[in-house]
């Protein structure tokens, strides 16, 4: 259960702390809660609230184990967050980072990408 805006207050109370499964399951949760809550996701309130969790995943993005790439990517195209959001610097960082780690994604992550 729970809500958007309470795991983003997790992510400000401790996200600095969070490791590799700990942004995966962030990514993965926040998928999840956005299907629940839509409207949500498309608010103006949604770039600025995201991008302390987008900013952590940027710095994190070439030690980040292939699984939570995926699922992090999935997540983002699921919620629609393409352009115009804290989101587009990491695709384009993903973009570079993921074709040189292409050998280290099974192929569900290779699919989820």
């Amino acid at each position: 259960s729970g809500s958007i805006s309470e795991l983003l207050a997790v992510h400000r109370a401790g996200g600095s702390d969070f490791d590799s499964v700990a942004v995966g399951a962030m990514w993965t949760r926040l998928r999840r809660l956005a299907r629940r809550e839509p409207a949500w996701v498309r608010s103006p309130r949604a770039a600025a609230a995201l991008r302390p969790v987008c900013d952590q995943t940027r710095v994190m993005l070439s030690g980040l184990c292939a699984r939570t790439v995926a699922n992090m990517l999935h997540a983002l195209a699921t919620m629609r967050l393409v352009r115009g959001g804290p989101w587009e610097p990491l695709w384009r960082d993903a973009a570079a980072d993921v074709p040189g780690r292409l050998a280290e994604f099974n192929e569900q992550e290779l699919a989820n990408l």
